[in-house]
């Protein structure tokens, strides 16, 4: 979608502080989204009503949704906010499943002040495609929303799957950054202190794959790159992608791609990728 035609940042926030009297009260909204994220207890109102919510409170208000909040217990109010709107913009909470006038508590907070913080410096600014950059960052503010508000609302999922979560992420990305390792389910497991089984259990639900599955898949990717460039060798590309076996290298490839890794080449790869 164009990104500076049908999206607009009307209005930026970081760290603003009021005394304990400050309120919103917009009955019928401000006309465009508003991103906020409180630091310190809010009183708010949100689709549930209105009472009180703890700090590292997010919310995004829609437009002609009631907009009201104020400093819990007399303290004053600190947040981070953004106002937004246009039709790409509504799109793009669509797209992301965002939750819209419910206040959350997602987790992975510390990404949103720093990202907050360079959405005003470029706002204010105004430095050449400011107002690109002012969009990026805004979309990359509700990323991180969706992605901490999908962790807690998922059903069944406690603060210790959370953290597991976090941390089976880590360990996915580690693994698939270094394909070249003789990687094996019990010291995959050791690394985030879980039992093989459990840890194949929890893979599976994250990922929808074996950790097994999922790791040949990403050696046989990083294989196809390699002999796409042209000037890698089938041995060296199965080498460098972690397959010490030539021979099971060459049936995984075949089984996932649908030719011999000898055959493919830039133009295998162009027509395969046209039909995934």
């Amino acid at each position: 979608m164009p990104i500076a035609s049908d999206w607009t940042v009307n209005k930026v926030g970081f760290d603003y502080r009021h005394p304990p009297e400050f309120c919103i009260d917009r009955p019928g909204g401000s006309g465009d989204f508003l991103m906020l994220y409180f630091t310190v207890p809010v009183l708010l109102h949100d689709l549930s009503g209105t009472r009180e919510h703890p700090s590292d409170t997010c919310i995004l208000y829609g437009p002609g949704f009631k907009q009201w909040y104020r400093g819990a217990h007399r303290q004053g109010l600190a947040n981070h906010w953004c106002h937004f709107g246009g039709h790409g913009a509504a799109a793009w909470v669509k797209r992301c499943r965002l939750a819209v006038n419910r206040a959350t508590q997602p987790v992975q907070l510390q990404a949103l002040p720093p990202l907050f913080h360079a959405l005003e410096r470029e706002f204010l600014r105004r430095e050449p495609c400011w107002h690109e950059a002012c969009i990026a960052l805004t979309q990359q503010i509700l990323i991180a929303f969706a992605r901490g508000s999908t962790m807690t609302d998922r059903p069944a999922t406690t603060p210790r799957l959370s953290e597991l979560a976090v941390a089976l992420r880590d360990l996915r990305a580690q693994v698939h950054r270094d394909l070249e390792r003789r990687w094996t389910i019990p010291e995959m497991a050791r690394r985030v202190h879980l039992s093989p089984s459990r840890f194949a259990h929890l893979y599976r639900r994250f990922f929808g794959a074996s950790p097994l599955d999922d790791l040949i898949a990403a050696r046989i990717e990083r294989a196809r790159w390699l002999l796409s460039s042209g000037t890698v060798s089938v041995k060296e590309a199965a080498a460098e992608s972690g397959f010490t076996d030539l021979h099971y290298f060459s049936r995984c490839f075949r089984r996932r791609v649908g030719c011999a890794p000898s055959r493919y080449d830039r133009s295998s790869q162009a027509a395969l990728m046209k039909a995934m």
